[in-house]
């Protein structure tokens, strides 16, 4: 998967330096970022996060299609809510009332997309496309709620990668300048997290050695809202 993604970029690199194209844009987007993990046949709360990239593509006007590549800072993960919940003290006999909360689980990645798009024009100054990619992510940093503990850190893969599907509309600034809005999808392939049946590991509640069961964590569901602005160097 690697080696196509790398195949990929090279391809952006070439086709935006060739005389076939009519131009190539750079620029950046930021948004904000809605996330969901499975956790084995589970899902966690929506996490609400940002990103930010850098974007490079191809622009061929007669053709209607871009290659495309980004780079940037994207936050993935989930949030893990515990509800309002009251309970008896057994030593002290003590009714306790423990509040709602919600704890936030961020992985905060270097992200990868590489991709085609095809683009329409809809209006004389507004541009509509649609495209498909692929992303590799590294994870930079992460926070798991498990008692404050580092149980996960050996477990967390660091590299991981899946599809992208984008779409938005690109509004024409002047002769050198595109302003967009985008939305986009990149569900993961690979785990997140993996731990194998049956490590031991102690219980952040009770203290007690317990045997964890088989964890297979996957970013599922990663929708990122955009804007943005490029600047076209036309050949």
């Amino acid at each position: 998967m690697k080696k196509y993604i790398f195949i990929l970029f090279l391809g952006i690199f070439f086709c935006t330096h060739t005389e076939a194209q009519t131009g190539t844009a750079y620029g950046f987007k930021t948004g904000l970022t809605f996330s969901n993990q499975q956790w084995n046949t589970q899902e966690r709360e929506l996490l609400t996060a940002y990103h930010g990239a850098l974007t490079l593509e191809s622009r061929d006007e007669e053709l209607g299609v871009a290659l495309f590549g980004d780079l940037g800072w994207h936050v993935k993960g989930s949030r893990i809510v515990f509800q309002r919940r009251t309970f008896v003290n057994p030593v002290t006999n003590q009714t306790v009332e423990l509040p709602r909360r919600s704890i936030r689980q961020p992985f905060n990645n270097l992200s990868l997309v590489v991709g085609a798009k095809k683009v329409s024009q809809l209006t004389d100054f507004i541009n509509y496309y649609y495209g498909l990619g692929a992303h590799a992510d590294f994870n930079v940093s992460y926070d798991v709620y498990f008692g404050n503990s580092d149980f996960f850190d050996q477990y967390v893969n660091r590299f991981t990668y899946g599809g992208s599907v984008v779409g938005g509309l690109e509004y024409t600034v002047g002769d050198n300048g595109i302003a967009f809005v985008e939305v986009s999808f990149h569900p993961d392939i690979s785990k997140q997290i993996e731990v194998p049946q049956g490590i031991p590991y102690i219980d952040p509640i009770t203290f007690e050695q317990r045997t964890l069961g088989r964890q297979d964590v996957r970013n599922v569901l990663v929708v990122e809202i955009s804007v943005g602005y490029k600047f076209v160097q036309w050949n």
